[in-house]
Order: C-alpha cells, then sequence, then structure tokens
C-alpha cells in the first residue's frame, strides 16, 4: 500500500462519525479539518516537525506548511479539496479528501462523515506533502513575460512622483510585484487611482 492508500484507510474509519466542532477530537465525533488531521495522524504522516497546529481551513489557506497548492486539473486521489470565503465578517470555509472517481469524503453539518460526489463548491487543491512517498514538491508556476528591450520611466499618482519605476513592455508599463509582472494601469486603477506616468522625453501619458 502506499502512503496515499494508508491515508484514505484511516480516513475511512472515521465514516459515519457525527459532525461537531466543538467535539471534533472526541470518539465518534469530527468536523471536515479534524477528519483530514486525524487521518493523517492515524497513518503515522502528520509531520509535526513543520508545525504542531491542527489542520484548519484558514490555515490552510494562509500557508500551511504541510500542503502545497495545485492547480484543480491536476487533481489526484488523496488530494485535499478546498473552499471557503467571507460571509458577514466571520470565516467560513469546508475540506474535503478526494476518493478519485468523482468521490468525496468529508465530513458535513448534517450528515456526519460520508462519501460524497465532488462538488462545485471547491475553489482550490492542496497535496499532502508527507504523502508524496519522496517525489519532489514541482516549483510554482510563475507566468513569465517575454521580455523586449525595455525603457524605465518615472510613475506619477496622484500628481505625486512614485518611488517605483515601472518597467515598459512593448508600449506598456508594467510593475514587478514580487516575482509576478503586473499592469500599472490596471493595478493603480482597480485601487481607485488615476494613472499616468512621464516619457523620458518629458511627454506626460495619461
Amino acid at each position: 500500500m502506499t502512503k496515499i492508500d494508508d491515508f484514505i484507510a484511516s480516513a475511512m474509519k472515521y465514516k459515519g462519525d457525527k459532525y461537531s466542532q466543538p467535539k471534533r477530537m472526541q470518539k465518534g465525533y469530527s468536523d471536515c479539518s479534524s477528519l483530514i488531521y486525524k487521518a493523517l495522524r492515524d497513518s503515522g504522516n502528520l509531520d509535526l516537525s513543520k508545525t504542531d497546529r491542527t489542520v484548519s481551513t484558514k490555515f490552510m489557506k494562509d500557508g500551511d506548511p504541510r500542503f502545497y497548492e495545485v492547480p484543480k486539473e491536476d487533481l489526484k486521489r488523496g488530494d485535499i479539496l478546498w473552499g471557503g470565503d467571507y460571509e458577514k465578517g466571520k470565516w467560513s470555509g469546508h475540506v474535503a479528501i478526494y476518493l478519485g472517481d468523482g468521490k468525496t469524503l468529508e465530513a458535513r453539518y448534517r450528515e456526519g462523515v460520508c462519501i460524497y460526489k465532488y462538488r462545485g463548491y471547491f475553489t482550490k487543491v492542496y497535496r499532502v506533502k508527507a504523502l508524496l512517498d519522496g517525489h519532489k514538491i514541482p516549483e510554482p508556476v510563475v507566468p513569465v513575460i517575454n521580455k523586449a528591450p525595455a525603457s524605465y520611466n518615472h510613475l506619477t499618482v496622484m500628481d505625486k512622483k512614485a518611488k517605483i519605476s515601472p518597467q515598459v513592455i512593448k508600449g506598456v508599463a508594467y510593475v514587478q510585484l514580487g516575482s509576478m509582472m503586473v499592469p500599472v494601469r490596471k493595478f493603480f486603477e482597480t485601487l481607485g487611482f488615476n494613472v499616468s506616468w512621464t516619457r523620458e522625453d518629458g511627454i506626460r501619458v495619461e
């Protein structure tokens, strides 16, 4: 058996548990994230060297070091399906274990821990690092823009010269945010700013 088989077999032992957040770690009860935590623990795949925190939907989104995000198109058996959002100022999230063949194992409010059909609710997919069986975690895919000869210009926001200098590629001004190149106009207009920049020849472009 593989680590994924052991993980899923351990999770299936909780099938039939009643749903409860306050009693999530007690016998006979689980919620969506404790189901994953207990299955990893029971199968010997809970990596406490990374963190001793329990699994939670928000911690997973914020960067739980035991998981990494993969494209939804790469969904595989043993992956964790994730969905969540803020509703009326309160965090609401849900996770499920993907069993393959369009099925999930998850703890839901009324039904408890059961096998369900994969639903469109989930927006992200996470893979458990401890289940990789020695396979290297792939590097994140970063969009690459083919760079033409670039020029650099001063950026003006609300009539004040900014400290950053956008890079002009094929007539479009970009600013680098981390590893991403983002169009200046699109970025700042989304924030409600009026954007302009001054070319090296002194001409101001709105």
